[in-house]
């Protein structure tokens, strides 16, 4: 495994929260699949943004939303491919 780390660092305790008040209140959870308005949508980007910038510089972020994975295939050894067959 080359990288694990987790993305969406920022907006983890709005939607736990909001996960949360859901289930307290026996309420559905189809909201979360419409988008917010347009300048709390651009807020939202922007925050996100910087999270990919964090990220992008080799840092990892402790808890998310997300998990994001890297793996590198190993190259198998001469004659492996053959010795299967």
């Amino acid at each position: 495994m080359r990288r694990l780390t987790f993305a969406n660092f920022t907006l983890f305790p709005l939607a736990a929260s909001r996960r949360l008040l859901a289930d307290t209140l026996s309420q559905p959870l189809a909201q979360d699949l419409q988008l917010p308005p347009a300048p709390l949508n651009r807020l939202l980007r922007m925050v996100l943004q910087g999270e990919a910038r964090w990220l992008r510089s080799g840092r990892n972020l402790p808890w998310g939303l997300s998990l994001y994975a890297l793996a590198i295939k190993r190259p198998e050894p001469r004659g492996a491919r053959e010795a299967r067959s």
